[in-house]
């Protein structure tokens, strides 16, 4: 070899080495696709195990609590309304710990972040074995803590395994696979109440319960074996793939690697400023319609369905079917904004929203005519304009999933694509305002006719979607704290 000829190969050699080197710096984001892929269905198992447990439970615990604290071993030691109680101390303490998420998921990183939100999510099915007020509003507030570790840690990892050109497939891909999770803990809880005679029972009771704990800490063991986001792996990945997708960002780069090094108060100050600018307090009505939508479907329809005594099929199976066919609702609308994922990248993301709400409205106006106002506090025999009917209560579950599935899917792969270097606060201010309004939403829920909270609903559903297409074709205009260059 000349010597000319060797001298180009040594310049060569030392500019890839350099670039080795210098790609090693950057945070762990951005990876390639088949690890990512890999990575995100793992994460989609850790979440199908847990919700399977925790939202079955959340569709069945007014109903259920309902009924052992009439029961001589119970009685007096919960309150007539402990399950919307229990739910609204949750989402309460949720709210607060999601100003401070951000900094803690940092510190822990997001794979042990949701390892921690999964154990108190096991604490608190656990203290459904010995139901007493003081035992379970405890485990409520643990768990209020830990979801929030649990969520961020969730958004965050997905923002760090994607890249623009895939967020928004990935985010559905999670949202559909744990989405699973309710015609699962569905079809459980039918098995069980059907061996009930179609109403509960102290033994199927513990048997539910002891079945949701158990699930919960297989998921908690799937995020320990996660495999963590090194920023070795990560240069390998962006070398290999600097041909075939976007790079990331300077400014994305910059903040991420800056954010290794600075306090919890300012990450909370960046966090507090962050939800200043005006297109995150746009966000922040459609957070609070995501919020007040997943009080509503996850806890409030399916007390009316049990407390509404006029439907043909005993109401504890209806029940069951409802957390089966919401869970289907949710399944279908995911994996259809997953297969139209690059056409909704190319006409936008604003139709979806708008459908999804079109989809939910239909439904609330439904329910307003199936179920009495009384519904949500008491068992009552009353009748709404209409007969109820088993296959319109089962409709209007799917209509709740699939409206919440185009809204969350959404709400991931916007702030996962226009806050990717700022992921952990915007989700920490999606899950502060989202868990706010369920929290409210929960408190009033046991005082408040149904057809009141049927209107609010709409009115908020209207509100959201004109945000949401304001955020999506008006963005340019905002002030955005993390413009790529």
């Amino acid at each position: 070899m000349s010597r000319f000829g060797k001298m180009r190969v040594d310049d060569k050699s030392q500019r890839l080495a350099g670039t080795r080197n210098l790609v090693r710096m950057l945070p762990p984001f951005n990876r390639c696709c088949k690890p990512s892929l890999f990575s995100i269905f793992q994460l989609s198992l850790g979440f199908y195990l847990i919700l399977t447990a925790f939202q079955s439970c959340s569709v069945i615990q007014q109903s259920v609590l309902h009924y052992l604290s009439s029961q001589n071993g119970t009685a007096g030691a919960l309150d007539y309304y402990a399950g919307y109680n229990s739910l609204a101390i949750i989402y309460g303490v949720l709210t607060v710990c999601n100003l401070f998420a951000s900094p803690i998921v940092l510190l822990l990183t997001a794979k042990w972040s949701m390892v921690v939100g999964a154990i108190t999510n096991v604490l608190y099915l656990a203290s459904f074995l010995y139901v007493r007020n003081e035992v379970l509003y405890t485990a409520s507030a643990v768990l209020g803590f830990g979801s929030s570790l649990l969520w961020v840690g969730q958004g965050n990892y997905i923002t760090l395994v994607s890249n623009r050109a895939n967020v928004g497939r990935n985010g559905a891909i999670v949202w559909a696979i744990f989405q699973f999770s309710l015609p699962t803990g569905g079809l459980f809880l039918y098995s069980q109440f059907l061996r009930g005679g179609g109403d509960i029972d102290p033994s199927s009771v513990r048997t539910i319960f002891i079945a949701f704990t158990c699930m919960s800490a297989l998921g908690a063991v799937n995020f320990m074996l996660l495999k963590p986001l090194k920023s070795g792996d990560v240069s390998d990945s962006l070398l290999e793939c600097a041909g075939e997708q976007e790079s990331p960002s300077v400014d994305s780069v910059a903040v991420t690697s800056v954010r290794a090094r600075i306090s919890v108060f300012d990450e909370t100050r960046n966090t507090l400023k962050l939800l200043g600018s005006s297109k995150m307090l746009l966000l922040c009505i459609v957070f609070l319609y995501s919020g007040m939508l997943l009080t509503f479907w996850s806890g409030v329809y399916g007390t009316c369905i049990s407390f509404t005594s006029q439907f043909a099929t005993p109401t504890k199976l209806l029940l069951a079917w409802n957390v089966v066919f919401v869970g289907l609702g949710e399944t279908s609308g995911a994996f259809v904004v997953s297969l139209l994922s690059r056409k909704i990248e190319g006409f936008g993301r604003p139709p979806v929203v708008i459908f999804g709400a079109s989809v939910n409205v239909i439904a609330f106006f439904l329910i307003f005519l199936m179920l009495p106002s009384e519904s949500p506090m008491i068992p009552t025999e009353k009748l709404s304009y209409i007969l109820p009917s088993d296959y319109l209560a089962l409709l209007c579950s799917v209509l709740l999933g699939f409206g919440d599935s185009c809204w969350n899917t959404q709400i991931y792969a916007t702030l996962g694509k226009q806050y990717a270097g700022e992921s952990t606060q915007a989700f920490s201010l999606f899950k502060f305002v989202q868990s706010l309004a369920a929290a409210v939403t929960f408190s009033y829920s046991s005082h408040v006719l149904l057809h009141w909270q049927l209107a609010l609903l709409t009115v908020l559903c209207f509100a959201a979607s004109l945000a949401y297409t304001k955020v999506e074709n008006f963005g340019v205009e905002m002030d955005v704290h993390a413009k790529p260059i």
